[in-house]
């Protein structure tokens, strides 16, 4: 290639984020570890209340084994759902679930998420008509 011939393509991959871990971003890698440390303090307290009372560091324990079990299966099953889809498939599906799921109608009163639903139509079949015959009478 010349240095004043442009490049004949711009690869779609230089755009995209790169993969950190086992198939995730660096958002998805924390949303996921996140969730899992999320549910093992939710399980931390309630092993501390119900069944040892005293044991403070269970609770750091359950944190940190939920973010390891969540890291190792869920971000399997998350890379196995962002297969052969788009970049911005995630974040996308996660903004249409919390529009339309039940949290979202208790506590956002005003949708923020366009919902639409049509076809689209260009109107350019006529131009199009118009510079064809213009096209065939120069050729005639």
């Amino acid at each position: 290639m010349n240095k004043n011939e442009d490049a004949r393509y711009l690869p779609e991959r230089l755009n995209r984020e790169p993969t950190v871990i086992r198939g995730l971003t660096n958002n998805e890698l924390l949303l996921v570890i996140g969730s899992g440390v999320v549910v093992g303090l939710v399980l931390g307290v309630l092993i501390v209340v119900l069944l040892l009372p005293g044991q403070l560091p269970a609770i750091p324990t359950s944190m940190a084994l939920c973010g390891y079990l969540a890291l190792r299966f869920g971000s399997d099953r998350l890379a196995a759902a962002k297969r052969n889809k788009p970049g911005a498939w995630f974040y996308r599906m996660l903004e249409w679930r919390l529009h339309h799921g039940s949290v979202s109608r208790l506590f956002f009163r005003k949708a923020s998420l366009i919902d639409q639903d049509a076809t689209w139509w260009l109107r350019r079949e006529r131009v199009q008509r118009r510079l064809r015959r213009k096209r065939q009478d120069r050729l005639d």
